[in-house]
């Protein structure tokens, strides 16, 4: 895909030279149909990290059921304690969004993608990099 590509209503915005691109008209859930799965994997693939906004509908068992769309979930972190199955709290009140890591690459099946939801962000700072 291109600088801007649409496929049926969905357009993926290139955002930098080698990484990054936000993608247009979907509205995230497990409902999607297959065209719109297979636009929004290419556009992983070729783009490494892609961005939805404004999805303030999506719920945790949301954000889950679209990851099933495209694979088949690990557990949120094999080494941290977590609140629930399907997804890892990051709160930065608690200190533990505060440091560089990496989602799960060190088992035996590495995940293809990480989905971060934010739910509430800072009106200033709270950037997240991705590599």
């Amino acid at each position: 895909m291109s600088v801007a590509q649409a496929a049926g209503t969905v357009t993926v915005v290139k955002l930098g030279t080698h990484i990054g691109a936000r993608i247009e008209g979907v509205r995230l859930g497990g409902d999607l149909d297959a065209d719109t799965v297979a636009t929004l994997r290419a556009a992983l693939n070729e783009h490494k990290v892609i961005f939805f906004r404004d999805q303030h509908h999506l719920t945790e068992d949301g954000q889950y059921e679209f990851a099933e769309l495209l694979g088949s979930p690990t557990t949120p972190h094999p080494t941290v304690t977590s609140a629930g199955v399907k997804s890892l709290a990051i709160d930065s009140h608690r200190g533990r969004a505060n440091s560089w890591h990496t989602d799960v690459t060190f088992v035996d099946r590495v995940p293809k993608a990480s989905i971060l939801r934010a739910v509430t962000l800072p009106s200033y700072g709270g950037s997240t990099t991705w590599a």
